[in-house]
């Protein structure tokens, strides 16, 4: 008799509790970008793993760091095109790497704005699908204790 009540007793705390998943959030500070998990810092690589749990938030992840890469990328080719238009002696013939300066500056920020929006997209994809569970537990119904099933 004692081992049945035993075996209910695990059978009951085993269906009574919900494995629900954590929420991310991320916040941008001046030295990077920070992620949470509820209220812990995780670092860059368990977010990049927990996206890949869903095939979408994946896709928008990878395409969030490419759009770093090319943002990265035009940020280094700004700046060598504007120490060339600093160090050049002809003033007459600076459009070359005037346009360079501006149109590299100017891609390096869209990007970088690009690849923030696609992070924030897939994170909250990432959320909306943690919060589309159903619980089973044991609990108060409307005619007394029973199974009750929570969407």
């Amino acid at each position: 008799m004692k081992i049945v009540k035993i075996l209910c007793f695990f059978a009951v705390t085993m269906f009574s509790s919900s494995v629900d998943a954590q929420e991310l959030s991320m916040f941008e500070t001046i030295l990077g970008t920070k992620y949470y998990e509820d209220n812990t810092v995780i670092s860059k690589k368990r977010v990049a793993s927990l996206m890949k749990k869903n095939r979408e938030t994946e896709e928008l992840w990878k395409k969030s760091k490419q759009k770093t890469i090319i943002s990265w990328v035009s940020t280094g080719a700004y700046l060598g095109f504007f120490f060339t238009l600093i160090n050049s002696t002809d003033t007459q013939n600076n459009t070359v790497p005037l346009v360079g300066t501006i149109s590299t500056a100017g891609l390096a920020v869209w990007m970088g704005y690009s690849s923030r929006n696609l992070k924030k997209k897939a994170i909250l994809k990432y959320n909306e699908n943690t919060t589309d569970k159903s619980s089973f537990r044991f609990g108060p119904t409307y005619n007394g204790l029973g199974w009750v099933c929570n969407f």
